[in-house]
């Protein structure tokens, strides 16, 4: 995870003669980073940094909730108003919990058909979880409320999906803080094929198992048999293999 990155402005002096900041290589290899500049002429971002940062980072934003256990500094040689250096933070993050962002809008005059194209779009583009709710407007106007759970960092973009794919002239934002069971997948084998069982945790314990419906369908199209009973088949393989009664 990297904040945002401070690219400096002015121009540098290279072989190719004097370029603005940041300079062409590094502003290509900056796409799709959060970038920004408080005026100081200098060059903050070369090629080599914008390309750790692209290969390795994730995400970006603020620092998120971790409990720190190392920190280290690299300090420039450059005399700046700022503090020249660059620091680097070791921690813990909690998986399972933390703050997200919610993206909110009503609609009332778009064709019910296009919200399953817009909540494929939204899932492709990184958002959590996308729902509908049906609501009542002003004038009992019915209508639907859009509602997209995000991480910070797929804020801008998941809101752009918004404004472009429907027909709503604003949205709200909103963080929320979310708690999540620990979740892995465990593949079964039935008479069916293979089925995956989406599997979750709560302190070391199990707690939720459920096939997952893709495979479900999957094996029930492909065998001919009732979906129901691929599920069941597969539910009893997974307490069989875990030893749960």
């Amino acid at each position: 995870v990297s904040s945002a990155v401070n690219t400096g402005s002015g121009f540098v002096n290279c072989q190719h003669g004097i370029i603005p900041v940041p300079a062409p290589a590094t502003v290509e290899l900056l796409k799709g980073i959060p970038v920004y500049s408080l005026d100081i002429k200098t060059e903050l971002v070369t090629p080599t940094g914008a390309a750790i940062l692209s290969t390795l980072c994730s995400s970006f934003g603020p620092i998120p909730d971790m409990t720190v256990e190392k920190a280290g500094y690299g300090l420039g040689k450059k005399d700046l108003e700022i503090p020249n250096l660059l620091r680097v933070i070791i921690g813990d993050q909690k998986k399972n919990e933390g703050y997200v962002c919610m993206i909110e809008c009503n609609i009332d005059d778009m064709d019910n058909e296009l919200y399953e194209h817009v909540m494929d779009k939204l899932f492709k583009a990184g958002a959590l979880d996308v729902f509908l709710t049906n609501i009542i407007m002003k004038k009992s106007r019915p209508a639907v409320k859009l509602s997209i759970l995000s991480e910070p960092c797929d804020v801008d973009k998941l809101t752009d999906i918004v404004f472009s794919e429907t027909s709503t002239i604003g949205i709200r934002k909103y963080n929320v803080e979310r708690e999540t069971l620990n979740r892995n997948v465990v593949p079964v084998k039935t008479t069916f094929g293979e089925v995956k069982i989406k599997v979750s945790y709560h302190d070391g314990k199990l707690v939720n198992y459920a096939p997952e419906y893709e495979d479900i369908k999957k094996a029930a199209f492909e065998s001919g048999v009732p979906a129901k009973q691929v599920y069941f088949e597969a539910v009893k393989e997974f307490l069989n293999s875990m030893d749960v009664g």
